[in-house]
């Protein structure tokens, strides 16, 4: 392989592809990157058999061929390099990175045992709205479980059917759900992504030209995601998500509007206090206008804060994971939200005024004090 092109979108190519590496891998050789030429790219393909993705740049391919290198080394050698062209020359197993100013020689492995990008075959293809569908997948996927004892729940639930795409995740002590509309004639089955994989496809959108859409195919047990000249590869999860559909609460004792961004700032304040209490607050609605937050007594002292809202119904208290609520109010942009309830032990919702395709739902926590 003999190529040369730009250190800038070789090094942001190598970074998208390092993130898929794992830092102890179950084999030695996923430590690394398979970089070759395919018509005129230079493409940089990783893997953690879970998760791969596969990135391309433009380049000058004189001589046709690939070559399997160390990923860190390879970040390390682009990050510390100032100079507008790299030339890469492979070796056998070996790869020669020359610059203006720096030269290295990364000491790769055999090809072979690189396991190759996979092909999948008999695929459903759709085309998603990229800036509808990364605002939805944003809003759901602070939710999954983080522990894999369910594996289900942690992952992302998508379902569409007629006209419409679904977006679930929970953890069983919270949920969130986006709907939004698909293409005509998109009707897909029901999949659970793992929450990496969207977690990864909203990092490498941030860095893509998406052109206004992004490309699904599914296949029974895996699905990629095509955002420019990224195709993300993962496998789905097997299983069946929880019928979630009843928890969600239909009427409300309490509805209380107010601003987010003066939420977020009193649940960061009183989130100082309550890290040493099971990150709990407590929330008190008042039919006088206002909300009081406030942190249990702890080691270091108690916070209790103020502001103002619109509440109608009954006056009420509950608890609740203080990072729960941080998630949420972060990941929305509204200036304005809609928090209900029904009373100190059932759920709540969180949504914004006017749109019913976004739920948050979070379960109260059982407290003294």
């Amino acid at each position: 392989m003999d190529v040369e092109c730009t250190r800038e979108k070789l090094s942001q190519a190598a970074l998208r592809a390092s993130r898929i590496v794992s830092s102890r891998p179950s084999l030695p050789i996923l430590s690394h990157i398979l970089c070759q030429t395919t018509e005129g790219q230079l493409s940089l393909f990783s893997t953690d058999l879970e998760l791969g993705l596969t990135t391309s740049l433009g380049a000058k391919v004189a001589t046709e061929g690939s070559v399997v290198v160390p990923a860190r080394s390879l970040v390390d050698f682009l990050t510390n390099n100032t100079d507008p062209t790299i030339h890469l020359i492979s070796d056998g197993p070996h790869l020669e990175l020359k610059s203006a100013h720096m030269k290295a020689r990364l000491s790769g492995l055999d090809q072979a045992d690189f396991p190759t990008p996979p092909v999948l075959a008999n695929t459903k293809t759709l085309e998603l709205p990229a800036k509808t569908f990364l605002e939805a997948v944003k809003k759901v996927v602070i939710a999954p479980a983080v522990e894999d004892t369910r594996p289900v729940l942690t992952g992302v639930l998508l379902s569409g059917q007629d006209g419409v795409l679904t977006v679930v995740a929970t953890d069983s002590f919270r949920l969130a759900e986006q709907t939004l509309a698909l293409p005509a004639a998109s009707d897909i089955p029901t999949l659970i992504i793992p929450s990496r994989t969207i977690q990864e496809l909203l990092r490498v959108a941030s860095g893509e030209e998406t052109g206004g859409s992004i490309k699904m195919e599914l296949e029974e047990h895996q699905c990629t995601f095509t955002v420019g000249q990224t195709k993300l590869l993962s496998r789905l999860i097997d299983g069946a998500f929880p019928s979630y559909q009843e928890i969600i609460p239909k009427s409300f004792a309490t509805t209380a509007t107010l601003k987010r961004a003066e939420l977020l700032n009193l649940v960061k304040a009183a989130n100082v206090f309550s890290r040493e209490a099971g990150a709990s607050i407590k929330a008190a609605f008042s039919s006088e206008g206002y909300i009081q937050v406030r942190s249990p007594q702890g080691q270091f002292g108690q916070i209790e804060t103020k502001m103002e809202a619109v509440v109608e119904g009954e006056a009420v208290e509950s608890a609740f994971n203080a990072k729960f609520l941080l998630d949420v109010l972060a990941v929305l942009s509204n200036e304005t939200i809609i928090f209900e309830l029904n009373g100190k032990t059932t759920p709540a919702i969180i949504r914004v005024p006017g749109d019913d395709s976004y739920k948050y739902v979070m379960m109260p926590l059982r407290i003294e004090g």
